[in-house]
């Protein structure tokens, strides 16, 4: 049984590992790296001939754990003999990607894995675990090749402070009564900053509250669209605060395809105590465009009740909380207000993509621009979809591995103190499981 990190042993994102054992090869993740320019994606894609041949050696599998494209974004160039799998949540959202990013490549057919339920490929036993994080129906895998009767547990990207509550104490649970694991696969990414914990979904809801209620003027939020905990935070704070929230069609249609995993996340057509809509939708042309061109017509009719124009926004601008999307388009919107003054930006996602470190080859974004531009105070409310490290520290001393092997982070040795265990790998480094196992 043979162990390759092809991308992850030193770097967030672009993560793909590979299992190897007789004819079945099962890889785990085959992602975009974060900082990769999209049109020479082709460039990036792994030294694993078998899955972009014709004529495979090998019989191979991926599985996806969430829908982040540092995790699937280069399985769509695999041939149609590889097999795909991952969870509900995670198909749709590749599929989403598929209607409104064009000439997003995805897998042609990802086959579906039931959460908890055992599934078999060759010689591996597959049981995926739901774990907490900022992409919904996330998951964890424990891994058991028969043949060696060795296991080894993926930990993808995790987290201890999301609105799954106890979803990972459930996890260690149910892996230590499977019998636990011989080696740990477990990100890091965020040994590379100070924090140790980070403040939850509940904590952040509490400040776009007190930011919401003393807003006079409209308050712009950027946010992922797929980040459903995150609408879920921001929805109940302004509901909380008496607001308006206003989402895009993409945001509608994100809430939509995840149905499945619950009917009850805030949507359009949702009303506040007194009748009126608490969610409203605002149609961008170029997503009207993508719906329409994926033959999605009905659904951008069945939307049209809830429809809000920007003249009805900028008649009582204090009302509303805007969902917005880090582009250029925004600034056409807050061209038509008569005023700016007490119009607020609040920035939810990581604060490298608003102030890019130097080590890093990210732009930055174009929103910071527009609030210079137009004197808007821009205000960083967020938490990370990713374990701090006392949450990394349970996970190992939880599992209880033999070995421990860093990925998706861009300091390894961090791990170092925190675990005597840990072993750290090279990019494209084949390892004889035996070895990653044995003590010196």
């Amino acid at each position: 049984m043979y162990f390759k990190i092809h991308r992850g042993s030193h770097e967030i994102g672009g993560t793909c590992i590979e299992i190897l054992e007789g004819k079945h090869r099962l890889l785990l993740d085959l992602g975009l790296p974060l900082d990769a320019d999209r049109e020479n994606a082709e460039s990036l894609l792994p030294e694993i001939p078998d899955i972009f041949s014709d004529s495979p050696q090998h019989t191979t599998a991926i599985i996806i754990s969430h829908a982040h494209q540092d995790h699937w974004g280069l399985a769509g160039y695999v041939k149609d003999h590889v097999q795909v799998f991952a969870s509900h949540g995670t198909i749709q959202l590749i599929n989403t990607n598929k209607i409104f990013i064009r000439d997003t490549l995805v897998p042609k057919q990802v086959q579906e894995i039931e959460l908890d339920k055992n599934f078999v490929f060759g010689p591996f036993l597959v049981t995926p675990h739901l774990v907490d994080h900022s992409a919904p129906d996330a998951l964890a895998f424990h891994i058991t090749n028969k043949i060696m009767n060795i296991s080894l547990f993926y930990s993808g990207d995790f987290r201890n402070h999301g609105r799954k509550h106890g979803a990972l104490a459930r996890l260690i649970k149910s892996v230590k009564g499977d019998g636990g694991a011989e080696l740990l696969l477990i990100e890091g990414t965020t040994l590379s900053r100070l924090s140790d914990s980070y403040p939850s979904e509940k904590d952040i809801q509490k400040k776009f509250y007190a930011k919401f209620q003393q807003s006079e003027n409209t308050t712009f939020v950027f946010s992922s669209g797929q980040n459903i905990d995150r609408w879920v935070t921001i929805y109940n704070a302004a509901r909380d605060a008496g607001k308006t929230i206003i989402i895009d069609l993409y945001t509608a249609w994100v809430i939509k395809s995840l149905i499945n995993l619950s009917d009850s996340f805030p949507k359009p057509g949702w009303k506040h105590d007194d009748g009126t809509y608490s969610v409203r939708t605002y149609y961008w042309k170029n997503h009207c465009d993508a719906l329409d061109a994926a033959g999605q017509e009905k659904f951008i009719l069945s939307n049209a009740r809830y429809r809000i124009k920007v003249e009805e926004i900028i008649q009582d601008p204090g009302k509303y909380v805007f969902m917005a999307r880090s582009n250029r388009l925004i600034e056409l919107l807050i061209k038509r207000f008569s005023s700016t003054e007490g119009m607020h930006i609040i920035w939810s996602l990581w604060s490298g993509y608003l102030n890019p470190p130097e080590h890093t080859s990210y732009k930055p974004s174009p929103i910071k621009l527009l609030a210079e531009k137009y004197n808007i105070p821009i205000t960083h409310i967020h938490t990370s979809g990713h374990a701090g490290k006392n949450d990394i520290v349970k996970l190992i001393e939880g599992i209880n591995p033999h070995t421990i092997i860093p990925i998706h982070t861009e300091v390894p040795e961090a791990f170092l103190d925190l675990d005597s265990r840990t072993r750290l790998l090279e990019d494209g480094v084949e390892y004889e499981m035996r070895e990653l196992l044995r003590r010196d």
